[in-house]
């Protein structure tokens, strides 16, 4: 492959370059980044309102900076041949458009750059393209770990509503659809002075009900994890 082989120096002269690797970043990493977190943090807040777009930036930034890391690595222009007429048979050779300095950071860059994108598409990309179909467990007082009388929905990473809005059941039971569209849910939201729950801090135990409930008051369900909630209407 081509950009295997320019990522091996292989097809042109590596220019020398004027500073090292390590110069070069120190001045273009912290310009790369002071460029681009105001897109993730001022830029894509005010965007939340218009979800695709935030979207599209989410996954747009990581998808340039590859591009212009890739074109880095790869830049090559043409060497003038040598006068006369013995020499034009020979075949073209070529030289990185870049110095050594600058590809070596474009290298450096293109796995945490990769890993990004990797995160975004994960973390952006509909959730039928995952699997993502549902959001089912039990919601637990954090003191007396007895059921929560609440409504719940669904967000993604944006605070954007990805899934039905629904009450829990006599046990703090919810099961709740997710929107094929929708991002990856993060949070569950919730009513009655309730603070929101963070979908990964679930019990890493699945359980049939909260643990204060009776078995005997249970109906037959699969085991699903438990989130601990705190009201602040509970006394």
């Amino acid at each position: 492959m081509k950009f295997v082989d320019d990522l091996r120096d292989r097809r042109g002269e590596v220019r020398k370059p004027d500073n090292t690797p390590l110069e070069i970043a120190a001045s273009l990493v912290p310009a790369v980044a002071a460029s681009v977190l105001p897109l993730y943090g001022p830029v894509a807040s005010a965007l939340r309102h218009i979800p695709l777009f935030a979207r599209l930036l989410h996954l747009a930034i990581p998808v340039v900076l590859i591009t212009l890391a890739v074109h880095a690595v790869m830049a090559r222009s043409p060497l003038p041949k040598p006068p006369g007429i013995a020499h034009q048979d020979e075949p073209q050779k070529f030289a990185y458009v870049y110095k050594r300095g600058t590809r070596s950071v474009a290298k450096l860059l293109l796995i945490p750059l990769m890993l990004l994108l990797a995160f975004e598409c994960y973390d952006k990309l509909p959730n039928w393209m995952f699997g993502r179909t549902s959001v089912a467990g039990y919601l637990c007082d954090a003191r007396d770990r007895k059921p929560v009388d609440t409504v719940a929905e669904i967000s993604d990473s944006l605070g954007a509503r990805t899934s039905t809005t629904l009450r829990t059941d006599s046990t703090g039971y919810v099961s709740m659809s997710l929107s094929r569209w929708g991002q990856r849910p993060v949070s569950m939201k919730l009513s009655g002075g309730c603070e929101a729950v963070d979908l990964t801090a679930a019990s890493p135990k699945t359980t049939a009900g909260c643990p204060a409930t009776d078995p005997r008051d249970l109906p037959p369900r699969p085991a699903r994890p438990f989130w601990s909630v705190t009201c602040a209407s509970k006394k």
